[in-house]
């Protein structure tokens, strides 16, 4: 019929961790999708989930000064 299929993840979902993208990641390939989309989840403060929790995919922020 020449039909593409696809799916997509969010990236940086609270709770989410590597082993949870990787389990995705290992899902569209058995499912051999044709696209995948990936992106960013953005917080909102006023939502539910607009505050991150410690556990986190983001690096974590460094407050010292960048050593020379």
């Amino acid at each position: 019929m020449g039909y593409e299929i696809g799916s997509g993840v969010m990236v940086g979902i609270p709770g989410q961790t590597y082993d949870d993208l990787a389990a995705d990641i290992a899902l569209f390939r058995e499912l051999d999708l044709d696209m995948i989309g990936v992106g960013p989840f953005i917080p909102i403060r006023r939502r539910p989930w607009g505050v991150q929790p410690e556990r986190s995919l983001r690096p974590p922020v460094s407050r010292s000064p960048p050593t020379s």
